[in-house]
């Protein structure tokens, strides 16, 4: 039975079988041993950190990544971005721009893969500017979403915020005060800079590059909210300079206005230097009367809402003989980015009131930031880990470096949006740094 034993002693066999016995009781404790010091061993929680750059982050940190560690996949089927915006009432005009600019951004996202792999759809929910109706939706909405857009407003909304930051999820409002994010920190972002600080950080700089100017004029659409605003930030700028640089006048630029005649009045005011607020056609009118006046090229700045691609177009139309060259201009966009503000632009035109293209402008930054976010922090949108994902997220997103969007860039400091304007010169058909 088995030829290659035949010839071994009953003695042998025996000898050979408590050999085999040995060795498998050897095996045996090996493999408790192993057994039990595993049982021993802590369990690893994926929720406590994550990896960045192939090593282990600390669970606090908020910079994403995980090139050490396999990214969990999405929980989610689809993400659900809710925001509360007066889409009725009287302050429907800005409310409706808020939602379309979220929707655009949406569309945005979709046609290139959605988030993390996954669709997004927004949830509009109406507050009609009312701060009670706003805190019942923040309610309903704030259990089952990563971010809560809006409400718009500032104290009037502050239920609304503290339901919020008690839920524990960010909430990306609109033109929230210093004192409010302070309170709420770091759950309540503003998605808008304060109205006014671009024009006023853009004169600032404009001025110091050309420090022989004495004295200012400003002209400004008075129709825009967005120019009134910047007019009333630049004019405070000035006065603080005092004796150094002169507001001469504030002169309005009224719609069917007549650009010699109101380009006569800013000469009047014998000011040396011109500063433009208007929209790209009128610019073109009021600053060709200007430089016919002998103004030096210099001693014209153009606002954020002239400096469009359109600017070329009306200049060629209105006039071949405008020359534009060497007038200066602030744009929220740097030069590369100007035709993809144009696009966005154009997209707004049969959908928003114009006036408020800037509030849809800032919620379309809103969602690609908050996008941005989820896939930096490789988030899953797992509500076993719900209370996790969205501190880290609001964390994020309360202090970030800078972002570029079609508009330009701009990045958030505790809460705040500080935008970024580029100073601009027009040459050779074209916006260039004015370096």
């Amino acid at each position: 039975m088995f030829p290659k034993f035949k010839h071994l002693s009953i003695k042998g066999l025996l000898l050979f079988a408590a050999l085999l016995a040995v060795i498998f009781a050897s095996v045996l404790a090996v493999l408790f041993f192993v057994l039990g010091l595993a049982k021993e061993l802590p369990a690893v929680d994926p929720n406590t950190s994550f990896a960045a750059s192939g090593t282990a982050a600390d669970p606090d940190s908020v910079d994403g990544g995980s090139e050490g560690t396999a990214a969990k996949a999405p929980a989610v089927k689809e993400w659900s971005f809710p925001i509360l915006s007066a889409v009725t009432g009287t302050d429907a005009s800005s409310g409706q721009a808020a939602a379309w600019g979220l929707d655009y951004g949406i569309q945005g996202l979709n046609e290139n893969g959605g988030i993390r792999g996954m669709p997004v759809k927004s949830i509009v929910k109406d507050t009609s500017g009312n701060p009670d109706k706003a805190l019942s939706e923040m309610r309903n909405i704030a259990q089952g979403a990563i971010a809560v857009f809006g409400p718009a407003g500032n104290q009037e909304f502050e239920d609304a915020h503290q339901e919020a930051v008690d839920t524990g999820i960010p909430n990306i409002g609109y033109a929230t005060s210093e004192e409010i994010r302070g309170q709420f920190a770091p759950f309540v972002i503003s998605c808008t800079a304060e109205p006014g600080n671009d024009a006023e950080l853009a004169v600032q700089a404009w001025l110091a590059q050309n420090p022989e100017i004495t004295s200012l004029c400003i002209l400004y659409d008075s129709s825009s909210p967005a120019a009134t605003a910047r007019m009333e930030k630049a004019s405070d700028y000035v006065r603080s300079l005092g004796a150094q640089v002169e507001l001469a006048a504030n002169i309005e630029v009224k719609e069917g206005f007549d650009a010699e005649a109101v380009a006569k009045s800013a000469l009047e005011s014998e000011a040396d230097a011109y500063y433009i607020e208007t929209g790209a056609e009128a610019f073109v009118s009021l600053a060709a009367q200007l430089r016919a006046a002998d103004v030096p090229e210099g001693r014209i700045l153009g606002g954020n809402e002239a400096a469009a691609t359109a600017l070329f177009e009306y200049a060629s139309a209105s006039d071949p003989a405008v020359d534009l060259s060497g007038v200066n201009l602030w744009s929220l966009s740097d030069p590369k980015g100007i035709r993809s503000w144009a696009v966005f632009e154009q997209a707004s035109r049969e959908r928003i009131d114009p006036d408020y293209l800037e509030t849809a402008a800032d919620y379309y930054e809103a969602v690609n930031l908050v996008a941005l976010g989820i896939e930096t922090l490789e988030l899953t949108g797992d509500m076993m880990q719900v209370g996790s994902e969205r501190e880290k997220l609001a964390e994020w997103l309360y202090n970030t470096g800078e972002i570029t969007s079609p508009r330009g860039t701009y990045r958030i400091v505790d809460g705040e949006k500080i935008v970024t304007p580029h100073l601009l010169k027009i040459q050779n058909g074209a916006f260039v740094l004015n370096e």
